[in-house]
């Protein structure tokens, strides 16, 4: 990429370097040892609350890289979504966009009546107990005044013997985790993204094994009642979201931050699938030397600059992002740390003037 933009005239000279994780990455750029990197919308709320990181630009995907985030049930107990309400619940991550999708749809649809944006055990109380990898972290506690052990009375131990932990060694982390554990009895609901569960369960990975999809549904937004042979789930889903961004540090100057924001479009003017006129030397948004998602996801197809507002995902992704982040300043609680940890290593990108 680097040798690319050079060639191409680029005014930014580019240096890509590598991390253990995307959670190294964003601390890179938080220490000014980066510029910029590529994160799943997943981290969004950790990249701006913990790392004080911005949106540099979005990422447009095919639709199936797009977050549908679906209320999945097991069983006959639930099928109003006043009914979860004391219920046991199985989510992917603490912060994550499971966990910001039910709080905003609880605020929504005033699910506990009367309840202010402050009003933070109101949320966590919603549920009788859960399971949310991450929710344990000695960062959260420091900056709350709320009792978290329950988010974790639902979870499993992994091998270490440790709960809670939001790491690839806790069976009931992520997308899948938060199934099997519906699976298995220690939850009642999950918040899940639709077409991540139907891409595990349609690759054939061992990650599903066990696990059958046909015995769960999804209580859709008018509250009826489906299963996973929906063909499109934005009828369904409760959140419809970007899957990635570009992000880098919120403390530059304006005409810093247009002039990182201004150099990815040219980038993507150059390098991705837009571009046809000449042989591709290098494309962005494609396997290099056989390896994919090294920048971006696979189901990536071009960049949305950060003055652009046409899009409904993305206005959709930050209209969360705002809601979150005001709920967090009614509520005083400092930054929260998010402790994940990805097990395939992560590039960032140095732009340097």
């Amino acid at each position: 990429m680097a040798s690319a933009a050079l060639a191409f005239g680029v005014p930014m000279q580019i240096k890509c370097s590598q991390a253990d994780s995307k959670i190294e990455c964003l601390k890179k750029i938080h220490n000014n040892q980066s510029d910029v990197t590529f994160i799943d919308t997943q981290l969004g709320f950790a990249a701006r609350k913990v790392y004080n990181l911005t949106s540099a630009a979005f990422v447009e995907t095919e639709k199936t890289g797009n977050y549908y985030g679906v209320v999945v049930i097991k069983g006959n107990k639930i099928k109003k979504f006043r009914d979860l309400k004391g219920t046991s619940a199985c989510l992917p991550v603490y912060n994550g966009l499971g966990w910001l999708s039910h709080v905003q749809t609880v605020r929504r649809l005033n699910l506990v009546p009367n309840m202010l944006c402050s009003d933070s055990r109101g949320l966590w109380n919603f549920f009788s107990k859960a399971c949310v990898p991450g929710a344990k972290s000695n960062e959260l506690n420091k900056f709350s005044d709320l009792t978290p052990n329950k988010l974790c009375q639902s979870c499993t131990s992994n091998k270490s013997g440790v709960m809670c932990d939001a790491t690839p060694e806790n069976p009931y982390y992520s997308e899948i985790g938060a199934l099997r554990c519906l699976n298995n009895g220690n939850g009642d609901v999950a918040v899940l993204d639709f077409h991540t569960i139907k891409r595990l369960f349609g690759s054939g990975s061992k990650e599903v094994e066990g696990i059958k999809l046909e015995d769960f549904k999804i209580l859709c937004r008018d509250e009826t009642i489906k299963d996973f042979s929906l063909e499109d789930p934005e009828e369904c889903s409760i959140t419809q979201l970007n899957g990635g961004e570009i992000v880098m540090k919120e403390n530059l100057s304006l005409s810093e931050k247009r002039d990182i924001a201004l150099t990815l479009i040219e980038m993507d003017d150059l390098f991705g699938h837009s571009m046809k006129q000449y042989p591709p030397t290098f494309r962005m948004y494609e396997p290099f030397e056989g390896e994919s998602g090294l920048l971006f996801k696979d189901t990536s197809v071009a960049l949305i600059s950060v003055f652009d507002r046409q899009n409904s995902y993305v206005n959709n992704y930050l209209k969360l992002q705002e809601d979150m982040s005001t709920c967090y300043r009614d509520n005083g609680a400092g930054p929260i740390y998010l402790s994940l940890l990805l097990i395939l290593s992560s590039l960032i990108v140095i732009i340097i003037e």
